[in-house]
């Protein structure tokens, strides 16, 4: 009886663990959609504003500059979460 205990407790601290594995997993995931897509738009509007000569170029180079910078949310988010 007291090892059944044992491994129910085991078995919910691994639950627990997990969900919270999987909620940075998903604020990470949103941190970076949204990022993306922000600095894919500011791509855009930095060619037609005229300063690069290839809208798919300075779409794709906002991308990779908007992921970066949600991915540094992302962290800050966990780093400041993770104090309290």
């Amino acid at each position: 009886m007291g090892h059944l205990i044992i491994v129910q407790l085991c078995v919910m601290n691994m639950l627990e663990k997990y969900s919270e594995i999987v909620r940075d997993r998903d604020i990470m995931r949103h941190f970076l959609l949204r990022g993306i897509l922000i600095g894919g738009s500011m791509g855009v509007l930095y060619a037609l504003a005229g300063f690069s000569d290839s809208l798919p170029r300075a779409f794709g180079v906002g991308m990779i500059g908007g992921a970066l910078a949600g991915l540094t949310l992302a962290i800050r988010q966990r780093k400041r979460k993770d104090r309290k």
